[in-house]
């Protein structure tokens, strides 16, 4: 594993790491329950950060990809080709058993308000990958399928990246992924009066600037390809989780403009750290907690899509209709489905992932672009 290879997959490793947390141990009120002090409670609530880290990681790397075979539009084609190798099996794979056992449940019981299943949109939804949009008009998602919104963002990216590196100069296109960071926050603030707060976290204009700050150091280092040796990963690394910590615990998110710049202020964070990844450089093997992260990172995409659905399902087979750390074992019910999680994305990875990859088609000349970020929470 190369330097530069095991630390992008452990900045994946600690989004989804990130996002699970928040679901597993302080939605659930494990934290409370084990006597967290409030601060750790608001920083730990913050786990949704992970998505920004997804986000900016992902326009980093298909970005770059891109780049490398400039401006080629023969590749479009094979670019959403390999997307969809990518990312679909995993995805109806997941969406599919959701229907299925929702259908199975309602059947069954008549249920229809429980918290794994509540209120699914239609299936066209989840099929055209608008389920972001509708959690901005609704304000909610259905929590089996909830995951999912942050998947329809990155697919309409899919959608736009190619048809921009083929059509645009890189210096067309650096403009236009500044103009992203310097608009999102304008279309947050924007979108939160047309819709409703909601729509400034799940709708995709909102999330731009993660995309332009992945863009911004993609065409950065292609430039100046020299320059990743001479940054400092650590300080980086150091900067961007300074300036993470610090935004989540100083700000409320009271108003639209604080949720707008708190927004902002992650996507800068995860720029910073996704920098300090795309620039590590191999030097001896990595240590335990990268090569932990980075095992977590390769499987960050079916961690993502499982970490609710199981944990949902293993609260059920345990008698209950939601996950909480306040019913009877309730904690050990939680460590079950974590454990579980990893396992079931462990095979996954390798059943569904890997061979779906495989069967891909191949970008010309360079190395195609890596595996696509996932996809969080």
């Amino acid at each position: 594993m190369s330097g530069r290879s095991s630390s992008i997959d452990a900045l994946r490793g600690l989004a989804v790491l990130l996002v699970a947390q928040l679901h597993f141990l302080h939605i659930t009120g494990a934290y409370a329950a084990l006597g967290a002090p409030p601060l750790l409670l608001k920083l730990t609530g913050g786990g949704e950060a992970g998505v920004d880290i997804f986000f900016v990681l992902s326009a980093y790397l298909l970005g770059d990809g891109l780049l490398a075979r400039g401006r080629d539009p023969q590749i479009v084609t094979t670019f959403y080709l390999r997307r969809a190798w990518r990312v679909l099996p995993m995805y109806w794979v997941v969406v599919l058993a959701g229907f299925a056992l929702f259908g199975l449940w309602m059947a069954t019981t008549g249920i229809a308000g429980t918290w794994l299943w509540a209120a699914p949109y239609p299936p066209i939804v989840y099929l055209l990958f608008l389920q972001n949009w509708a959690a901005g008009v609704t304000g909610a998602v259905a929590s089996w399928f909830g995951p999912t919104w942050s998947l329809a963002v990155e697919e309409h990216f899919y959608l736009l990246l190619p048809l921009l590196t083929t059509r645009l100069g890189r210096r067309a296109l650096a403009w236009v992924a500044v103009s992203w960071i310097l608009a999102a926050p304008l279309l947050r603030m924007a979108s939160e009066q047309i819709a409703t707060p909601a729509a400034a976290y799940y709708w995709s204009i909102c999330r731009l600037d993660s995309f332009g700050w992945g863009l911004v150091i993609a065409l950065a280092l292609r430039a100046a390809p020299d320059a990743a040796g001479r940054i400092r990963s650590r300080l980086a690394v150091a900067a961007g989780l300074a300036l993470l910590l610090a935004t989540l615990a100083i700000s409320d998110k009271a108003t639209a403009v604080e949720r707008a710049l708190t927004t902002s202020a992650l996507a800068f964070a995860a720029a910073l750290l996704t920098l300090a990844a795309a620039s590590t450089r191999a030097n001896g093997a990595p240590n335990a907690l990268i090569r932990a992260l980075a095992w977590c990172g390769k499987r960050c995409y079916s961690l993502y899509l499982l970490q609710i659905p199981v944990l949902g399902l293993t609260f059920l087979a345990a008698g209950y209709t939601g996950p909480s750390a306040g019913v009877p074992y309730g904690l050990a019910i939680i460590a079950t489905a974590g454990a579980l999680t990893f396992i079931l994305a462990d095979i996954a990875w390798r059943r569904i992932e890997e061979p779906c990859m495989r069967r891909a088609p191949k970008l010309s000349s360079a190395a195609a672009p890596a595996a696509p970020v996932a996809q969080a929470g």
